[in-house]
């Protein structure tokens, strides 16, 4: 199985956070930046990362390992995606 880098998860990640959920590409996100919490994110753009994630990336994401906790960053999202992706 072809390995994937985090880096790059991460900004597909963003690019899609920006583009999709934001609508302004230009908009700075940090990796460690808290998406949930801060309310950058709204629970229907959860639903349409998580169709992205699955869709996109090829990985499926138990629901039980979606908690804000898990999620809340890009980076955290990141590891899960490469941890499931294995």
């Amino acid at each position: 199985m072809r390995e994937i880098d985090k880096e790059t998860v991460i900004e597909q990640l963003k690019s899609f956070v920006r583009s999709r959920c934001l609508k302004k590409q230009e908009f700075a996100l940090a990796p460690d930046e808290s998406l949930i919490n801060s309310g950058i994110l709204r629970s229907v753009h959860l639903v349409e990362l998580a169709v992205f994630i699955e869709q996109e990336l090829g990985v499926f994401i138990p629901n039980n390992e979606k908690t804000v906790y898990d999620i809340d960053t890009l980076e955290k999202m990141a590891d899960l995606i490469i941890k499931y992706k294995e």
